[in-house]
């Protein structure tokens, strides 16, 4: 019987051990359940956004001043590339030999070492007007120079010879003009997509890329709109081939004075200036009697801001107002109540209105930390001037960044000034 007892007694901790395991196997289980929640409402939080930004099609955009940055190293990176058209493709030619012959032609003292690698770029397809797959259009070379300034040296080889045709290359080719031009980055090509979007009234050949920029010509119809929605204080413009048969009516703004002055020696050059008709502007000095001499064309001129003037308004001050006063005359003399006689009258000069980058939080800032100068000097504490501190160079930081926000903003709305 006692033997009987003991297996009984050992059998009962058993099944308590067990009791106590599936205890703690339950609330593990529970928490693994409540992870595992987490774990699905993160997944469908996180397909939510996915589909979401999937939806409306969002696209990341650079701010003006990284795709400046952007704009800049990929100009660099083939500022030291030509690209030719117009050169006939052959079966089995020497892309590089032909590119170092065209670069001798432009530039005899250059070598044929300067040439580092020259290819052509692109598919080949049919000339306009033709069926047949095996008349193709030349393809484009780039080619390869050690360095942006042989690059210039023979575009200017080439400005100097421009009749240059494929026959004077090789006597295989056919006499079609050839030309050679800086190779321009992607990214400017597709600057100038978007300039063509948000001008659609602008035709595509106003619109072109040179000397790593994108240039906008708006037509005579056009200049008028577009200057009184973006109303420049001052427009230089060089390069205006105006000349004496050109009156300056031919040519003016509306709302804006002309400053010229031609190059009467040859055709071409010329710079001219819009001023803004409500500044105050006068001609300091320009080069318009120096026409035997060989000068540049330059206009130097100074102009002023109008001073704003200070307006008096006179209002009605209730914070002074005689009720009393006022409550006799009205019992005495309803009928001839004159309300000049109940109200004091007081002037005041009105105020600029405070800078348009100032939010409200930079505000309180402002004001929490004039209080917390106020509280330094009434008690001297250490504790106040930190804070104090503090406040100031925290409110300063939040006054560049809005200032430097809004400006963005303004100049990114009003457009580019060239």
């Amino acid at each position: 019987m006692d033997g009987f007892g003991s297996q009984l007694n050992k059998v009962a901790t058993e099944v308590e051990a067990l009791c106590v395991d599936f205890n703690k196997l339950t609330a593990n289980q529970a928490a693994t359940d409540a992870q595992v929640k987490a774990v699905l409402a993160r997944t469908n939080d996180l397909e939510n956004r996915i589909v979401a930004v999937e939806s409306n099609e969002v696209e990341l955009k650079l701010s003006a001043a990284d795709e400046a940055v952007i704009l800049r190293a990929a100009f660099d990176q083939v500022a030291h590339q030509l690209v030719v058209s117009g050169l006939p493709e052959e079966d089995g030619e020497d892309v590089k030999k032909l590119s170092r012959s065209l670069v001798g032609m432009l530039d005899p003292a250059l070598d044929g070492d300067v040439v580092v690698d020259a290819f052509r770029i692109g598919k080949r397809r049919r000339i306009v007007g033709s069926r047949r797959s095996d008349l193709a259009g030349p393809r484009l070379i780039i080619i390869s120079l050690k360095s942006s300034d042989i690059c210039k040296k023979v575009v200017e080889g080439k400005k100097a010879k421009p009749d240059l045709n494929a026959k004077q290359l090789g006597q295989s080719l056919p006499e079609v003009k050839v030309y050679v031009n800086f190779r321009q980055p992607a990214q400017l090509h597709q600057l100038r997509d978007r300039v063509l979007q948000k001008f659609p009234h602008v035709d595509r050949k106003h619109v072109w890329i040179s000397d790593g920029a994108v240039f906008l010509r708006k037509t005579k119809v056009d200049r008028p709109e577009f200057f009184r929605v973006n109303p420049y204080h001052v427009i230089g413009v060089v390069e205006t081939w105006l000349c004496d048969a050109i009156s300056d009516h031919q040519v003016d703004l509306p709302g804006y004075a002309m400053l010229r002055v031609d190059r009467h020696s040859k055709r071409g050059g010329g710079v001219a200036l819009y001023i803004w008709n409500e500044l105050d502007a006068c001609l300091l000095s320009s080069s318009a009697g120096a026409r035997e001499v060989v000068l540049p064309e330059y206009l130097i001129a100074e102009y002023k801001h109008q001073k704003p003037t200070r307006r008096i308004v006179k209002c009605r001050s209730w914070k002074e107002a005689d009720f009393g006063a006022a409550a006799d005359l009205t019992n005495l003399r309803l009928p001839e109540l004159d309300i000049d006689y109940g109200d004091c009258v007081r002037e005041f000069t009105a105020k600029r209105r405070p800078a348009p980058w100032i939010t409200q939080k930079l505000r309180d800032i402002r004001r929490e930390r004039d209080r917390c100068y106020q509280r330094f000097k009434r008690n001297g504490h250490r504790q106040a001037w930190e804070h104090y501190i503090r406040l100031r160079r925290q409110a300063q930081a939040m006054w560049k960044t809005s200032q430097a926000n809004y400006l963005l903003s303004v100049f990114s709305r009003v457009g580019s000034t060239k």
